[in-house]
């Protein structure tokens, strides 16, 4: 880790480099990159006078909404369990690459991303649960999480879509069905209430070539209108790309060969001895999406909704560097060059979605129809073999199409006597195919041979749900909730046609789970809100947990297992939220999580012929404690921290004992955050310093060195972003992230630091 260091803050001057088009851009930015603090002395300075300037706003702040805790509009304090709202203003305050950024800095949760902008693995849990497949995530109602392995591909889906991102917290089967374990997260699309248009282009650059995003460039447009009918209409399209960096280094424990210079000596994360020789090369990334919202108004309180998003990117890897060289100082690719070959590979989304929104039988119902197609998620990897070199060779195609389709329908009605009801049922097809092809040609993603392997399956699932708010004094409310969700495996298959060949065919089955929850919201004063909240949830096996039989590149085969039961969950949480003060909130929550049937890949060995098969095997007890303080002057100016405390580990595997008390995997013990945003004039500005202890990879815990290779470090990285506005429709910010270029792993080399100019018109 580098450490900051004082140095007397420079004028601003005009950089000597100009390659690439960049240092139109760079003026005033290379002196920055020596002086980090400056910047953020300059923000911390602008903070004291516009708390001074608003310290006497009385600007009212509107509640903030939220409709993922109870599937109806609550406000924060309202709704059961800890819930958050990232407002529309705070998203244009920060400089985010993709969706899952948007909550990295809500209290309880995590949001994993190894290599920043290019991590195709990142995720997003919460509430003590690690894994993204076991936290939820919608857009506008549909579930993003994929019908193969359950994970989000967030992609390159710019915030300038979105009016605000909802967070609720804790078990929510009861209303969702799987994947709900940690709770649920909902990014809301835009809909405007009058004619605009706005367009973004951006800019930016690592201060050190090869450190962070080099040569990164963006851009946004969005459009809308309401008519006079009442029809509101929403466009956007967006592009971003980066040349990368260097993210993918290659290690091995061959041993250098005579003469050899240049290499690192180094360990394994589990202090076993390494040699760093060089790095796969920039890692760069490219993405286009597309967004078209529509909703219609009719005279009967009916209204009628619809959107199609389109996602797509694609990764590769630019040339290799070899860190190693001869004596006659030539670099050399060792221990070969297949180990320097990076592949690529890319997704395809197509999300549509359609619903109606009508008064019924004295409620409201509302229906919702979704078809969520990702036709291609693909990536290559090149041959381990002499025959693979840095300009093509054999090499492998693994791509899945998988799919879902879904219809929900829900009734609410105020029933009297204290009670409103909502009731509904979902019904859902999953369907998702993985295929592996022999590639003559590791550069050619279409230069595909014969088939090598391909596994999938289908599922359906039925449910129905129940919730009354029951209102049992005027200061307090109890949510009674439970679903029950049904579901058929069924068409399962795994083939493999290289040796040694096999070809299975698995018999339908079914399972079922009834997910109960209950909460109480009491305002125990004006400024106080005490809430309680208990309830199960469950997460089904997948296709990639039953079926998926692959092998490592060290000869591991990891064997999918037809016969896998949901991992269930029992979890309990009590919190408090209160405003001691005019503009101040202060939250506290404790929870419990009894998890079981956790679905592992069992065994120990590793190696040729080690066969690797999942079994539901755990359980885990973990707890936590969230505390968070936030200071809002009027309309202008918000200060916030916060701090999260998770203690999780395996209480029971019965197929490898040794692993009983190791903590569970890639779940911090310790989050910190602590930021100030805010708005003085032409001026807002908004700085954050974000904190994360180190994470276990192996559920051995094992991998303790920090700093190599494979390694999920202790990070604390602070980013900042300071905006102007030029004119009414005119305004241009400069984000910088990593502010103090810290260095860390997070599997992958996480990006150091690096800058971004964005102009803005809006109309």
């Amino acid at each position: 880790m580098r450490r900051a260091q004082t140095m007397p803050c420079p004028r601003p001057h005009r950089g000597s480099r100009w390659p690439n088009f960049r240092p139109f851009l760079r003026i005033g930015i290379r002196s920055m990159s020596n002086s980090s603090h400056c910047l953020a002395t300059g923000l911390l300075a602008g903070v004291m006078v516009s708390a001074a300037a608003v310290a006497a706003d009385d600007t009212a702040v509107l509640p903030e909404v939220v409709v993922s805790a109870t599937r109806t509009e609550k406000t924060v304090d309202e709704a059961p369990g800890f819930n958050a709202v990232v407002g529309r203003g705070e998203l244009e305050q920060r400089s985010l690459e993709s969706l899952d950024e948007a909550v990295n800095e809500v209290p309880g949760v995590y949001v994993r991303r190894g290599k920043g902008l290019m991590d195709t693995l990142s995720s997003i849990s919460m509430h003590g649960i690690p894994d993204g497949s076991r936290s939820l995530v919608l857009l506008d109602g549909a579930v993003l999480n994929d019908a193969y392995t359950g994970a989000v591909a967030y992609g390159g889906l710019p915030a300038e879509f979105l009016t605000r991102v909802e967070v609720a917290e804790g078990p929510a089967s009861a209303l969702y069905g799987g994947n709900a374990m940690g709770g649920v997260t909902q990014f809301v699309t835009r809909l405007p209430d009058k004619t605009e248009f706005q367009a973004k282009l951006g800019f930016g650059d690592a201060f050190k070539d090869g450190e962070a995003l080099a040569n990164m460039r963006r851009l946004v447009l969005t459009g809308g209108t309401r008519l006079d009918n009442g029809l509101r209409l929403f466009a956007g399209l967006s592009g971003q790309s980066s040349d990368g960096f260097p993210t993918d280094m290659v290690t091995s424990t061959t041993a250098p060969a005579a003469g050899l210079s240049g290499y690192q000596t180094i360990t394994d994360t589990k202090g076993s001895l390494r040699y760093l020789y060089g790095d796969k090369g920039d890692n760069g990334w490219s993405d286009r999406n597309a967004l078209v919202k529509a909703e219609m108004p009719l005279a009967d309180g009916t209204r009628l909704r619809a959107s199609w998003l389109g996602t797509r990117y694609r990764y590769d890897y630019d040339d290799a560097h070899a860190y190693a060289s001869n004596a006659l100082g030539d670099a050399v690719y060792y221990p070969s060059e297949a180990s320097y070959a990076g592949g690529q590979g890319g997704h395809e989304r197509n999300l549509w979605q359609a619903g109606l929104e009508r008064p019924l039988a004295g409620g409201v119902v509302n229906v919702g129809l979704t078809y969520n197609d990702i036709g291609k998620s693909w990536y290559v990897t090149p041959g381990s073999t002499s025959a693979t070199t840095l300009d093509g060779g054999p090499g492998t195609y693994s791509g899945t199409a998988s799919h879902y389709v879904s219809a929900d329908l829900q009734w609410t009605r105020d029933a009297g006597l204290a009670h409103t009801v909502t009731v509904g049922t979902t019904l859902r097809r999953d369907q998702a195919d993985n295929e592996e092809y022999l590639l003559a040609d590791w550069t050619d993603e279409d230069a595909r041979g014969a088939i090598k392997y391909r596994a999938g399956g289908v599922s359906r699932n039925a449910a129905l749900f129940v919730q009354d708010e029951w209102r049992l004094a005027p200061d307090l409310t109890a949510y009674l909730g439970v679903r029950g969700d049904w579901w058929r495996i069924s068409d399962g298959y795994a083939e493999q046609f290289t040796a040694p060949a096999f070809s299975e065919r698995y018999a339908s089955r079914s399972a079922s789970a009834v997910s109960p929850k209950a909460s109480l919201v009491w305002k125990a004063r004006p400024d106080l809100v005490v809430k309680l909240s208990a309830g199960k949830a469950f997460r089904p096996p997948t296709a990639y947990d039953l079926y998926r039989t692959w092998k490592s590149s060290s000869g591991t085969t990891f064997a999918g297992n037809p016969e896998l039961e949901p991992e269930r969950l029992t979890s309990w949480d009590l919190g408090a939220e209160t405003s001691p003060w005019r503009g101040g909130l202060v939250r506290l929550d404790y929870f419990e999580n009894y998890m079981s049937d956790l679905i592992y890949s069992t065994g120990s060995c590793s190696g040729s012929g080690c066969i690797r098969p999942k079994e539901n095997v755990g359980k885990a007890f973990g707890r936590g404690v969230i505390v968070a303080v936030e200071q809002q002057f009027g309309a202008a100016l918000h200060l916030f921290a916060n701090a999260t405390f998770n203690d999780a580990e395996i209480t029971e595997n019965s197929a490898n004992p040794a692993l009983e008390g190791k903590d569970l995997q890639h779940l911090p013990k310790t989050m910190l955050n602590l930021g100030v945003s805010g708005r003085h004039g032409a001026w807002d500005y908004y700085l954050a310093r974000r904190y994360a202890s180190k994470r276990y990879g192996t559920d051995d815990n094992s991998d303790v060195v920090s700093g190599v290779p494979g390694a999920f470090d202790a990070y604390a990285v602070v980013d900042a972003r300071v905006g102007y506005r030029l004119t009414k429709n005119a305004r241009v910010a400069l984000s910088i992230d990593n502010l103090l270029d810290r260095e860390y792993y997070a599997s992958y080399r996480a990006p150091g630091r690096s800058w971004l100019v964005e102009l803005g018109l809006e109309w």
